[in-house]
């Protein structure tokens, strides 16, 4: 069975639409005050209420295969949309329970659009924290073949925008959340980075400051199992190339933080199938020279996590 994130679905949605903002303030409105009261209940903070909504739409809101739900309400009775529907969803149940938040149109990147042009739709939402970027389409599920399955992702919620960027950019550089806007030239160099690499252990800031100084350049290719494992393993040292160069040495250290867990390595060199860690205490290090071309992953557990490759 062959399983596609949502994330590709936007080249087939850009075939047929362009996202638009959409800012829904009415907070008085009886039905969605009405309709949010049960999803909030016992929330005290706006953050509570923005991640309970989230969480709720996580939960019960299914990617519309039929790609024909943008609007709320049909969102709301049919329990699925595409991420416009998603996103306006999103803005008339925070306008409920009095938050302010706001769809943000713009373009994204997926693995089968690393040029990052496919149109997408994200919010913000203003909290004791400030405004922080939301996506419930991207933390809703995957698809398997020609059907959706919800598959949480918290990583989607209060993403940092740091982070963020690589894979949005909206059409207002106000809602990059950044000091210091992306244009859309830098932004079409990135690489597919995504924020859940901050709970690895990986600085966003330094990241972002990497790759910005480095236009162009690939980064390691994140497995599903990178998502599943988040919270169990640290990236202490990783390259950010996601290219190795053949005789050159490379130092890594990965950090487990669960007692079960192990790191081990393959390539496609022969004389390297299978590297040896060092370990000590939960801290795995291994010094690593390929001697040819091929692939190269880092694993956890049972699943690869990260891949690169092995050029001369």
């Amino acid at each position: 069975m062959k399983k596609i994130s949502v994330l590709a679905l936007g080249l087939i949605i850009a075939l047929f639409s362009s996202f638009k903002d959409f800012d829904y303030q009415e907070s008085g409105y009886p039905i969605w005050r009405e309709r949010v009261r049960p999803i909030v209940e016992g929330c005290t903070t706006s953050y509570e209420k923005a991640k309970a909504i989230f969480d709720w739409e996580c939960a019960n809101i299914a990617y519309d295969m039929s790609y024909s739900i943008y609007n709320a309400e049909d969102c709301w009775g049919q329990r699925k949309g595409v991420c416009q529907g998603y996103a306006e969803l999103f803005v008339k149940l925070a306008a409920g329970c009095d938050l302010e938040a706001k769809v943000i149109s713009g373009e994204a990147r997926t693995m089968i659009d690393m040029d990052g042009t496919l149109s997408h739709a994200w919010v913000k939402v203003n909290t004791e924290k400030g405004w922080i970027l939301i996506d419930p389409c991207w933390g809703a599920g995957e698809l398997f073949d020609d059907h959706f399955v919800f598959e949480y992702k918290a990583f989607w919620f209060d993403a940092d925008p740091r982070l963020m960027i690589f894979t949005h950019f909206p059409h207002n550089d106000a809602d990059q959340l950044l000091k210091k806007p992306v244009t859309i030239e830098q932004y079409r160099r990135l690489p597919n980075v995504p924020p859940s690499v901050a709970f690895a252990g990986w600085k966003s800031q330094e990241v972002l400051n990497y790759y910005l100084q480095h236009p162009g350049m690939s980064s390691p290719d994140f497995y599903g199992g990178f998502s599943d494992n988040l919270g169990e393993f640290e990236l202490v040292q990783i390259p950010y190339n996601g290219k190795m160069k053949v005789g050159r040495t490379y130092t890594l250290k990965i950090r487990s933080l669960a007692s079960e867990a192990w790191a081990d390595v393959h390539s496609w060199d022969a004389n390297h199938h299978s590297e040896m860690w060092k370990k000590n205490g939960n801290l795995f290090t291994l010094v690593y020279r390929p001697k040819s071309e091929g692939v190269f992953y880092i694993g956890f557990k049972s699943n690869a996590i990260l891949r690169y490759e092995v050029t001369k």
